[in-house]
């Protein structure tokens, strides 16, 4: 939200309006200076909206943008105060998508569930993977997290793409964990390849986050576990939500089944798999339900 602040200062229109919701304004002391169109500028609408109980941007970091604000001579400057309101959207979801698939699609998916409905306080993040060849693929270009030479848990394995996405990963837990989210309050997931490097990531992370959703997938790398394995005392109880379909023709059950033996062997306490009738390479309501649930419970809403 910082980065709307800065945008709408230095951009040469002025636009239609900011919402700027608990948050502050970077690189205060290049104000005004920095100000571009600064004679019209002042009369873009700006609303600040902030908790006196947060507890990771503070009201009073807040109220240093609304002193600045109003130097500059801002005419149409709103500041709003919510009594005993902390940093909303403080939890986080980061989902991963498959192969040849896009960001949005799954945002859609949880959308049609309801799931962002039913928590409210969470921010949901789907990126969306680079454009590569895929050799299972003929060669053909689309999005993709790793290459991906075969359909079997025994073929040659895309070791520097998997490695490559899942720090990719692990540098957006970062990014969140740098705004003032505990990593206790950040879950990652992905469907099929996406789910394959939540896992990952997970696993060789320094934190133990709140939870992993592996939808349709398996455990890349699994021959370098478990001494791949980082922070391995805290990290067994690493909630896992591990789903698949009994019918699901592109990453078969049994294959599934392996990463379930590989993760119980490990001595992950709180690993949960579940197996869907009649489900392919695809999603379902009845999974949806328990990835719902599963981030209800994991990260519940603290007053």
């Amino acid at each position: 939200m910082k980065i709307v602040f800065i945008f709408a200062l230095v951009s040469p229109h002025t636009l239609g309006g900011v919402l700027a919701l608990s948050t502050w304004l970077p690189l205060l002391n290049t104000f005004p200076k920095a100000l571009v169109a600064s004679d019209k500028k002042v009369n873009l609408p700006i609303l600040q909206c902030h908790g006196n109980k947060d507890l990771i941007i503070q009201i009073n970091r807040a109220r240093l943008c609304e002193e600045n604000f109003k130097a500059m001579g801002f005419k149409q400057y709103i500041f709003k105060e919510y009594d005993g309101m902390d940093h909303t959207n403080c939890e986080q979801v980061i989902f991963l998508h498959g192969l040849g698939d896009v960001g949005t699609s799954w945002h859609e998916i949880f959308n049609m569930y309801r799931i962002a409905k039913s928590v409210p306080y969470v921010k949901f993040i789907f990126p969306t993977a680079p454009i590569q060849k895929v050799t299972l693929n003929m060669g053909m270009a689309m999005t993709s997290w790793f290459d991906i030479f075969g359909l079997d848990p025994y073929t040659k394995e895309d070791q520097e793409g998997i490695e490559k996405s899942s720090i990719f990963l692990k540098y957006l837990v970062e990014e969140e964990i740098r705004e003032g989210i505990l990593p206790e309050r950040i879950i990652i997931g992905g469907f099929s390849m996406g789910g394959a490097i939540a896992l990952h990531a997970a696993l060789t992370s320094p934190h133990t986050l709140a939870g992993v959703i592996a939808l349709s997938t398996w455990l890349p790398l699994s021959t370098t576990f478990p001494e791949a394995l980082v922070s391995g005392d805290n990290k067994v109880n690493l909630p896992i939500l591990q789903c698949h379909g009994d019918q699901d023709p592109l990453v078969q059950l049994r294959w599934a089944r392996l990463t379930e033996q590989g993760i119980k062997a490990m001595g992950f306490k709180h690993y949960t798999f579940k197996e869907y009738h009649d489900m392919g390479h695809s999603s379902c309501g009845r999974e949806m339900k328990d990835v719902s649930s599963f981030i209800i419970q994991h990260l519940p809403k603290i007053d």
